[in-house]
Order: C-alpha cells, then sequence, then structure tokens
C-alpha cells in the first residue's frame, strides 16, 4: 500500500491495567506484574501517545510495523 501513500502500522498493547484489570485479585495481578520486565502494567493515558506518533508528520516513514507496547512482555 505504500506506493498509494498508506501506511499500515499496529500497536501491540501488553497488561495495560483498566477496570476491567481491576475487577482481579491482587495475586493475580501481582504475577502479570512479576512476569513484565517492567514490573508493572501499563496505563491507559499512554496509548493514545503511540498511536498519534504513528498517524503524525513524525511517523510517516514508518509502515509495516508492529509496535509492541508491554514493558517487554513475552507471552
Amino acid at each position: 500500500m505504500g506506493s498509494r501513500n498508506i501506511r499500515s502500522n499496529a500497536v501491540a498493547p501488553g497488561f495495560i491495567e483498566t477496570e476491567m484489570t481491576g475487577a482481579l485479585d491482587e495475586k493475580t495481578v501481582q504475577g502479570w506484574r512479576d512476569s513484565i520486565p517492567l514490573k508493572r502494567g501499563g496505563h491507559t493515558y499512554g496509548r493514545g501517545e503511540y498511536l498519534r506518533f504513528l498517524g503524525s508528520d513524525l511517523g510517516t516513514y514508518i509502515t509495516g510495523q508492529t509496535l509492541h507496547v508491554c514493558g517487554g512482555m513475552l507471552t
């Protein structure tokens, strides 16, 4: 699609702490945090910034990529 000046990218979030994950018991949530190299979950307020970057003039030479926003989480 690049020949038509159409970029295609994806954002792959890892464990994001939301109202839904807030309903989980603390032991389960801590287990997720402990398995993430950065030892914490992501936050919803940061997600829009990654999307804004990919859609902005700063991201015009990026296409066909998956941006993993996961704190290094492997599973």
